[in-house]
């Protein structure tokens, strides 16, 4: 049976209501992400960062993208021989930048970072969290 306009005229406003509610979610997890300190996030997920950035120095990537002096980068490393995460340290230095879970997210999705899977979880961990 062929749809009347009618019925096509009640799929797309049911449509575009699914889209503006999906939009008002995704603002509403975007302004918690830009709201939450680095220096206030869970330990859970702080310690989840710690345990994927410093494996094999990703924390660099991410210290190198948000524009961290070479040498603050070096002292971090310096700390990691004396079982300091260097992870821990960064996340602190950003989060007393003011810097947000927004900004960590931008930058492990960026090209130069490329963490999506990190960011991902991030973002999931944290609208867990609001929900």
């Amino acid at each position: 049976m062929p749809q009347s306009d009618f019925d096509y005229q009640e799929i797309s406003h049911n449509r575009d209501i699914m889209v503006d509610s999906t939009s008002f979610e995704t603002t509403a997890h975007t302004d918690h992400l830009e709201s939450l300190y680095l220096k206030d996030i869970p330990l859970v997920l702080e310690d989840y960062l710690i345990k994927k950035l410093d494996v094999r120095r990703k924390w660099q990537k991410v210290g190198t993208e948000f524009g961290i002096k070479r040498d603050d980068l070096e002292y971090l490393e310096n700390e990691h021989r004396y079982n300091k995460s260097p992870t821990k340290q960064l996340l602190d230095t950003l989060g007393y930048q003011g810097r947000t879970t927004a900004d960590l997210v931008n930058v492990l999705k960026s090209p130069n970072v490329n963490y999506p899977d990190i960011a991902l979880f991030v973002q999931k961990h944290l609208t867990a969290q609001t929900c």
